[in-house]
């Protein structure tokens, strides 16, 4: 047997392990037609290994059936964990009244307290009018995070140097809406949007002697217009028309870019449609526009495409034991 190849198998275990103890305790409380107000508290606690499993390499070098295999007796090392402790509470008002005809206000907030990346203060606000029977507004306000996982915080690598004090990744956004019923079968609506990104976690290049490193470093900006028409004339038949345009850039803080996978252009459109007792007629046709791809993908962009999917479904024939779907 010739054991002196380049060519064998290797085996190669990938090991992680988490957990989570959770509870919550949540009320509402309706104090009339007009008020109303909910409440809760949460708290978890996150058993989270740091990384994958390390491993002791098995420097053997075994023949199994004419076949080289290394690392057949690979170890695994004792695991690393860290523990995170997570409290949250929120509160929600909510009013009911008949200011300019009917008015509904939202206001409602969170805080959440991490033994690993601190606090954050989370605000939502919302606002719809309905000043005519045919025409309803609404103004939209949050805000979230996403907190950096174990594999951000700790994970460090010959090229990367671990980082345990990222922050959350934090999102405002705005949305205002307006939508018109002219007739009772018809829904013409229109939305514009807005979302802000910062402190996103990107990878720093060459940060210690030639190491890389997670930083807080990253920001980004989506924006769009939205309209939305469905006509419903009656139970026999429907349609819709859906168009977007959007644009968003984002940056390592450095450099400015678009953001990658996001059609500045997009819609669709369909309808359905009931033929008495036989069948039911839906088509739907989407169209996106060409988007940019991550830079590390060689195809640089996707060209945009338009598809349509056509559904014909019979009715149950046979006292209600045969069907059929094309």
């Amino acid at each position: 047997v010739n054991n002196t190849g380049t060519n064998y198998l290797s085996r190669n275990p990938i090991v992680y392990h988490a957990n989570r103890i959770k509870g919550e305790i949540s009320s509402n409380y309706f104090i009339n037609k007009m008020h109303s107000v909910s409440a809760g508290i949460q708290y978890s606690q996150d058993n989270l290994e740091n990384g994958f499993r390390g491993v002791i390499t098995d420097t053997n070098t075994f023949i199994i059936e004419n076949i080289r295999v290394k690392n057949l007796n690979t170890l695994l090392k004792p695991r690393e964990y860290t523990i995170q402790n997570n409290a949250g509470i929120y509160l929600l008002y909510i009013l009911n009244s008949e200011f300019l005809r009917k008015t509904n206000i939202t206001v409602g907030a969170r805080y959440d307290n991490n033994s690993v990346y601190g606090s954050t203060f989370n605000p939502r606000l919302g606002l719809i009018n309905q000043p005519h029977e045919k025409i309803k507004f609404k103004f939209l306000y949050g805000s979230a995070f996403r907190a950096p996982t174990n594999f951000e915080l700790t994970e460090a690598l010959p090229s990367r140097i671990a980082n345990p004090d990222l922050n959350p990744e934090l999102i405002q956004t705005y949305e205002a809406n307006i939508i018109y019923t002219p007739i009772k079968s018809l829904s013409v609506q229109t939305n514009l949007f807005q979302s802000d990104l910062k402190d996103l976690i990107v990878l720093a290049l060459n940060v210690d002697a030639g190491k890389n490193q997670n930083q807080n470093l990253g920001s980004a900006n989506v924006k769009g217009i939205e309209t939305m028409v469905n006509f419903i004339p009656s139970e026999k038949f429907s349609a819709f028309l859906n168009f977007t345009y959007q644009e968003g850039t984002q940056s390592d803080g450095t450099t400015e870019i678009p953001v990658p996978n996001i059609a500045k252009i997009k819609g669709n459109i369909g309808f359905s449609l009931y033929i008495a007792d036989l069948l039911n007629i839906s088509l739907i046709t989407n169209w996106v526009g060409d988007r940019s791809v991550v830079s590390t993908n060689p195809l640089e962009k996707v060209n945009e495409y338009c598809i349509s999917h056509l559904v014909i479904c019979t009715n149950n024939f046979f006292s209600a034991r045969i069907d059929a779907l094309i």
